[in-house]
């Protein structure tokens, strides 16, 4: 908590920062303070801030992957069923995306049931095929 604070503190921000705010304010004093954009004996005190700066960025984002890490496991706040219905959506997508598969009654066979109805036989096959389907789904 004590390292926390000190890194907050090198990065000029206050208790509660964000992970945006943590990176935006890194990003400017890295800037700021990188060793090139200096020369001469204020090259030495930018270098040494500079580490300062990288060393407090380091040990907030561990902190931050840590906690994240633990939520993760089901340890913190955040998990559990709705977290991963969240997951789920962002990788498979959510049902809209599938039309009219995510409709009670969606025969996935369909388009298979018609295959070869340009003969009789298959036109046959095809009707007995949708009348039984339309039996067992109840359509």
């Amino acid at each position: 908590m004590a390292a926390c604070r000190e890194s907050l503190r090198a990065l000029g921000l206050n208790q509660g920062a964000t992970p945006a705010e943590i990176k935006t304010a890194f990003r400017m004093l890295a800037k700021t303070w990188h060793p090139d954009k200096h020369s001469g004996a204020s090259k030495a005190a930018a270098e040494q801030r500079f580490k300062q700066i990288a060393l407090a960025y380091e040990t907030l984002v561990a902190e931050e992957a840590e906690a994240s890490s633990s939520t993760a496991r089901g340890g913190g706040r955040g998990a559990g069923p709705r977290r991963s219905r969240e997951r789920a959506y962002e990788t498979w997508g959510t049902r809209a995306q599938y039309g009219s598969a995510s409709r009670p009654g969606y025969n996935p066979y369909q388009g298979y049931m018609d295959f070869g109805a340009d003969t009789p036989a298959g036109e046959a096959r095809a009707r007995t095929e949708r009348r039984r389907m339309q039996w067992t789904l109840g359509c």
